[in-house]
């Protein structure tokens, strides 16, 4: 089992534990809380807030996911290669 699917099974009983109507605060809260490993860095961190992130994102309001979640690294250097792609149309 890799650390991604340790966080994904950790979170997902964190899920089952908070209400059906918890806000996207409790939520995150409740999710923070839960990390298991100790020390937050490494691949064990990077891992839990990918599955963070993908779990989050499906409750964050619409006008807030920009500001709750900001992009990671990666998706910033995708948008900004994009940007930079002359000729491509978007």
């Amino acid at each position: 089992m890799t650390w991604e699917h340790k966080a994904i099974s950790i979170i997902s009983k964190v899920h089952n534990n908070i209400r059906v109507n918890a806000s996207f605060d409790e939520r995150k809260k409740a999710v923070q809380k839960a990390y298991p490993w100790g020390c937050r860095s490494g691949w064990p961190y990077k891992a839990w807030l990918k599955a963070q992130r993908r779990y989050l994102a499906r409750y964050a309001p619409k006008n807030e996911i920009a500001k709750k979640l900001p992009p990671t690294p990666l998706e910033q250097m995708i948008a900004k290669a994009k940007a930079q792609t002359p000729g491509e149309q978007q």
